[in-house]
């Protein structure tokens, strides 16, 4: 009867050796773990913060790009991976590509000449100013009031380039397209008034090969400076012109 005892006392201290072998295994490979993870660490570029003097640089080019005059503009200029090197002139600081509007997110370069080394900076803007809405729904062809409309200060940043910004640049033009109540108008959607008219007595200037005439006509159709309009003369025949000033058709024989 104590040789199968003494024999589970021996089973029961062995398979505790092997749990506490395989705990002592586990902790070392823990600690083996963490050392590497903090060497590896201390091997990763830490990021910093620009000089202040370069930050308040780039502001100053930002908000003096020609796209943000007027505008209410916050600059937000990232970080870098490392310290800047030492540059005994004061480096140069540009846009990284050239920019119609740096709007939104783009990069700026930060150059040293000598001795030479460049950073790329991130940079983030928010842009706010006025932009132009339908006060109620506009038909096509309306010409536009100041009743019409409204311009409204918001976050303009990724609204398009040619968004109207004020009423006054847009009163008195011609609606291309319906516009409803609450849109923002888009100046490509806008043409300039007629200045001659269906009907309408006008003065036809007919310049050719060394010679030059002028004679009376009535418009056949409506058109605005620059427009290409046809004409009928006093004996009914009909020619083209362009529309070079209020009342004036110019009609050009090769």
């Amino acid at each position: 009867m104590g040789s199968p005892g003494k024999f589970l006392i021996y089973l029961v201290i062995g398979l505790a050796g092997l749990m506490l072998l395989s705990q002592i295994a586990q902790a070392q490979r823990a600690l083996e773990a963490s050392r590497y993870e903090q060497g590896s660490g201390a091997a990763t570029a830490v990021e910093e913060d620009l000089p202040a003097e370069i930050v308040e640089r780039i502001i100053k080019m930002v908000r003096g790009h020609p796209s943000l005059s007027g505008l209410k503009v916050e600059v937000r200029v990232g970080r870098i991976r490392q310290r800047l090197a030492d540059c005994p002139a004061a480096p140069e600081v540009a846009f990284a590509a050239p920019k119609a509007r740096p709007w939104g997110s783009f990069s700026v370069v930060v150059r040293c000449a000598k001795p030479f080394w460049g950073v790329t900076v991130s940079v983030q803007t928010r842009v706010f100013g006025p932009q132009v809405v339908a006060k109620r729904y506009l038909a096509q062809g309306t010409r536009l009031k100041a009743e019409d409309l409204e311009a409204v200060s918001t976050d303009i940043t990724r609204t398009p380039a040619d968004l109207a910004r004020s009423v006054e640049e847009v009163q008195g033009k011609i609606l291309s397209q319906p516009l409803a109540q609450g849109a923002t108008l888009a100046l490509n959607i806008l043409r300039e008034p007629s200045v001659i008219k269906v009907g309408e007595g006008v003065r036809v200037q007919i310049q050719g090969k060394g010679f030059q005439a002028s004679g009376e006509g009535v418009a056949v159709t409506a058109g605005t400076i620059g427009d290409s309009i046809r004409v009928r003369m006093p004996d009914g025949q009909q020619v083209s012109g362009r529309v070079i000033r209020p009342g004036v058709v110019e009609v050009v024989i090769n």
